[in-house]
């Protein structure tokens, strides 16, 4: 009999993980299973598995679990981690071809090479190694013929944001990237790019304070002389915003109020999503049943476009 863990991402997929194998399944919100590939005519797939070698790492708190959430960006899993010697946390980007906005991968670390060598067994098959400065080139060598790895990443190699936005040919979205959404939010509302504003509230884990800043900062250019296009996009961007803030909150009133007045389309799938994320984020502590009569309501508006 196979045991499960679930997970919901916010685009709406279905992850199962079965620990017992370290694999996964996939499905859409109809129930039907996804090649997560695209041609791949698989169910299952191995979780992709990632290792740091090196003293300088410092491992995320959250990949202290057997696995992780990570999420993949324009062709690319972003990897968060931190070196000791600094706070800020940094990215690295591993491409892919995996077809999801989530993906559970499996991380571990080792503090040097002969840890490694000492304590993985040969047969395993990594599909990202990060590496920081402490590791030689003669000790990467032996590591690269021994184990099977797809890529290496060098930690001391990646660049920073500001390098990346100005070597790349298209904007690059620090959405996925900066740890301080309320200096985001208002940097977007400053050039009036709503679309990003929007993908900022629906994919980063906004505390109430966050949430509140972002809704002072919008109320500011609602009262200010703008056009009506730009209005409409405030006042929804707005509305998405306290929807999260009172889920947050657990304010059953101001949830089911927003939802019961909300009637377009494109709006109901983004409370949608929020409602999502909410339930993967906070699964251990919601009540179920409130969160079902919140989907229920949901679903019914959904079904007056079908």
């Amino acid at each position: 009999m196979y045991s499960f863990i679930q997970e919901d991402t916010p685009a709406g997929y279905i992850v199962k993980i079965m620990p017992n194998s370290w694999q996964f399944i996939v499905f859409d919100k109809k129930g039907n299973s996804v090649d997560i590939y695209g041609d791949s005519q698989k169910l299952t797939y191995d979780l992709p598995l990632i290792i740091f070698v090196g003293s300088n790492f410092k491992i995320m708190e959250n990949y202290e679990r057997e696995y992780d959430m990570l999420k993949i960006r324009n062709g690319s899993v972003i990897i968060p981690y931190r070196k000791r010697k600094d706070r800020a946390t940094k990215y690295a980007f591993a491409e892919t071809n995996i077809l999801l906005d989530l993906v559970p991968v499996r991380i571990m670390s080792k503090p040097n090479f002969s840890v490694m060598m000492r304590e993985v067994d040969i047969k395993t098959v990594f599909n990202w190694l990060l590496v920081d400065e402490t590791v030689s080139q003669d000790d990467l060598y032996i590591i690269e013929h021994r184990y099977n790895i797809e890529t290496i990443i060098h930690a001391d190699k990646i660049k920073t944001v500001e390098e990346k936005s100005e070597n790349m040919d298209i904007p690059y979205n620090l959405n996925s990237l900066s740890q301080n959404p309320v200096f985001l939010a208002a940097s977007h509302l400053r050039s009036m790019d709503t679309g990003n504003l929007n993908q900022l509230i629906l994919d980063f884990e906004l505390t109430p304070i966050d949430l509140e800043a972002i809704i002072r900062y919008i109320d500011t250019y609602l009262e200010s002389n703008i056009s009506k296009r730009y209005k409409t996009r405030l006042d929804n961007l707005r509305m998405l915003s306290n929807f999260y803030l009172q889920l947050l909150l657990r304010n059953d009133d101001g949830v089911t109020e927003i939802i019961e007045n909300e009637n377009d389309p494109l709006n109901i799938s983004y409370l949608n999503a929020l409602l999502t994320k909410i339930k993967v984020l906070f699964s251990d502590s919601l009540d179920e049943n409130i969160i079902a009569k919140y989907e229920e309501k949901l679903s019914s508006k959904s079904g007056w476009f079908d």
